[in-house]
C-alpha cells in the first residue's frame, strides 16, 4: 500500500520513480497484477506494464539465485502467469506445492490455470485445497464460483460468489487489525486508509 501510494503521488513528476515503487509493490504482492489499480495503470501505460512485470520477475529470480525461498518461488509463478506463460507458471507453482504444500495461493493459481485449460475436475480440487488452507481468503471461494459456473451449476456458483463477496467486504486496514490485536477493540474499516483503497489494490472479482 505504501509503495503504490507513493507511486501514485509522484507519477506525474517522475514516471521512472513511480514505476520503481510499483515494482516494489508487485514484488511484495504479485496479485496486485489482478487489481483495479493495475488495470488502470495498464490503460495509462500499456507498453510499460509488461516491462514492469518482467522486471519484478527478474529481480525475484535474482534473489532466488542467492538463497532459495519457496514463497519467492510462488511469487515468480504468479508473475509468469501474469505474463501469460501458463506452462512455465504451472511447473513453478506445482513445484512449490510439493516443497511447501501449506501455501494456499499456489493452489489457487494452479486452479486458475486448470480453468483456462478447461480441466475443471482438477481445478475444483485445487480450489478446495486453497480454501481449506486459508478459509478467510476470498479468492478460492471466487475460484469455486467460477468452477460451478463453468459446469452450469448456477446455484452453487452464486452461493460461493456471495461467500467470497462477504469475506472480501470484511477486509480491514492494516492499522485497524493492529489496533484490534493490541487493544481487543473493533475499529472501522479503512479507519486510516482512504475508503475503498484496499479494494483498489486487491484482485478483481467479476
Amino acid at each position: 500500500m505504501y509503495h503504490i501510494s507513493k507511486g501514485l503521488m509522484i507519477e506525474k513528476d517522475s514516471c521512472e520513480a513511480a514505476f520503481k515503487s510499483y515494482k516494489d509493490a508487485i514484488m511484495l504482492s504479485p496479485d496486485i497484477c489482478d487489481s483495479p489499480f493495475y488495470r488502470d495503470l495498464s490503460n495509462r501505460y500499456s507498453s510499460l506494464c509488461d516491462k514492469l512485470i518482467y522486471a519484478s520477475y527478474s529481480e525475484l529470480k535474482e534473489r532466488q539465485g542467492i538463497s532459495y525461498n519457496s514463497i519467492l518461488e510462488a511469487k515468480c509463478g504468479k508473475l509468469l502467469l501474469a505474463m501469460g506463460l501458463l506452462n512455465e507458471a504451472y511447473d513453478v507453482l506445482a513445484d512449490v506445492t510439493k516443497t511447501h504444500p501449506g501455501l494456499s495461493r499456489p493452489w489457487y493459481y494452479l486452479g486458475m490455470i486448470e480453468c483456462i485449460n478447461g480441466n475443471y475436475p482438477v481445478m475444483k480440487e485445487c480450489m478446495r485445497k486453497s480454501h481449506y488452507l486459508n478459509p478467510v481468503d476470498y479468492l478460492p471461494l471466487y475460484g469455486l464460483s467460477k468452477y460451478y459456473c463453468a459446469i452450469g451449476d448456477s446455484v452453487n456458483s452464486n452461493r460461493y460468489y456471495q461467500q467470497a463477496l462477504m469475506i472480501n467486504k470484511r477486509k480491514k486496514s492494516v492499522h485497524s487489525e493492529r489496533v484490534e490485536r493490541i487493544y481487543n477493540l473493533t475499529t472501522y474499516n479503512d479507519d486510516i486508509l482512504p475508503q475503498g483503497y484496499l479494494e483498489y489494490l486487491s484482485p478483481i472479482m467479476e
